[in-house]
Parts: C-alpha cells; structure tokens; sequence
C-alpha cells in the first residue's frame, strides 16, 4: 500500500464566493464554511478573518492549528476517527494546501499550565523570524460556544469545528494538478501509518504567551481577554 501527498502550493486566501483554488490563490466561500461549522449546534455563531505573512497582526488565544488536507475520491475517510468512524489510516492519495493553515481561536483564556490554548500568533517582527507559522496564510475560525458549557465539550467543538474547515478547503483542490507528489511506501502490518494522524496538525511550538493568564473553572475562562486579531495600520 501506497500513501502520497499531492502537494498545492498556496500564496493567498481571499473571501469569495464560490469557494475555488485560482493559481496558488485559494477563494474562501464564508457563507459554505459557516454552514458547516454550525453543523455543531453546541457553537452559536462563528467569524472568520484572514491574516498573512508580514501583517502587523496578532491573533489569540491559539486553539490549534490545522494544514488543509483532504482526501481523493475513492480513498479513505478525511480524518477517520473524527469526522467519521476509525479506518486504518496512511494509504491513497492526500490532497495538501501548502502554505496555507486553518487557525482556531479560542474564547477562553490560558490555564495556568499555559497550554496551546492560551498561545498567540505573531505575523510580524522579531516573534514572526522565530515561528514557522509566521510564514503561512492562516484562516482564522473564531468560534463563539454555548454559555456555560464544560471545557472539554468547548475544546472538542473547537476541534471539530477547525478540522471540518480544513477538509472543506482542501478540496478545492481535488480537481487541480498538485504541483508535486511524495509517495511513501507501506510494507508491512500498517502500524507505521497508524502513527501517522491523519489530521497531521502542525506542532504547537513556537507560540508566545499572551500579557495574560488566566485560570480555574470553565464558567470563569471567558473573561476580558478573550480572542482577538489586533492589527497596527500605521506605515512600514
């Protein structure tokens, strides 16, 4: 058994309707991606924003951050296990939006463990050379819970909610060349493709805390310091 990555190198994201890869520029159909994000009914409203690289941007709390991939026709299920029911994994073709990233932003503060949820992501300056996400065009999906719920139903629709996005615009890509393939091989039981998620989500390093942390119950997360995209305006 086979698995191979057909790689689309992505430089820009831009709001559109309907949601198509153009060159190495991917159109995001706002409209489409709510629809499935409140697939969800523990999620009441979501928003998007675009940032990219070398924007006087910051955006926080960092949830996760999630490379778009997709299956081809024919293959195995987009994120088994998680979309669907567990299937072995690491076989078929993946179709991978290189460039880009699908960001989810949490509305709750930091633990007092500073865990990936209380992360911020930097575009620019001294904080950007040091991040290799700083180099990727990030869709932002913020999205906005049901009060009072416990935090890890927040955190597992957080999830959901960013891994659904993902595979949405990775299929933009399905009826396109990629631009490269790598082809890894799979001789064997298949344990070493186990390993291999299928979610492929980037590391969660090279983050920066943000000026505040907070802590305890879930009810006392959503506080001032909520998530937010801060942009300076002011001239290079």
């Amino acid at each position: 058994m086979q698995l191979t990555l057909a790689h689309h190198p992505i430089t820009d994201l831009r709001f559109d309707a309907p949601a198509r890869l153009g060159g190495t520029v991917l159109i995001v159909d706002v409209a489409q991606l709510r629809g499935l994000v409140l697939k969800d009914d523990s999620i009441v409203s979501v928003d998007f924003d675009i940032v990219r690289p070398g924007e006087r941007c910051r955006a926080g709390p960092i949830f996760d951050v999630i490379e778009p991939r997709a299956k081809a026709p024919g293959c195995s299920a987009d994120f088994p296990g998680i979309l669907g029911a567990p299937t072995p994994a690491g076989m078929g073709t993946t179709h991978v939006l290189a460039g880009a990233a699908v960001s989810v932003l949490a509305e709750i503060s930091p633990d007092l463990t500073r865990s990936a949820t209380g992360r911020v992501l930097e575009m620019s300056g001294a904080p950007a050379e040091a991040s290799n996400y700083a180099a990727l065009a990030h869709l932002l999906v913020i999205p906005h819970t049901k009060p009072g719920m416990p935090r890890q139903a927040i955190e597992k629709a957080y999830r959901i909610a960013g891994i659904r996005v993902a595979v949405a615009l990775a299929r933009t890509a399905l009826d396109h060349v990629p631009a490269d393939r790598q082809t890894f091989e799979n001789g064997g039981s298949g344990r070493k493709w186990a390993r291999r998620s299928a979610a492929s989500r980037l590391r969660r390093t090279n983050f920066f805390p943000p000026a505040q942390a907070g802590g305890g119950r879930a009810d006392s997360l959503r506080r001032q310091y909520r998530w937010h995209v801060a942009r300076d305006a002011s001239p290079r």
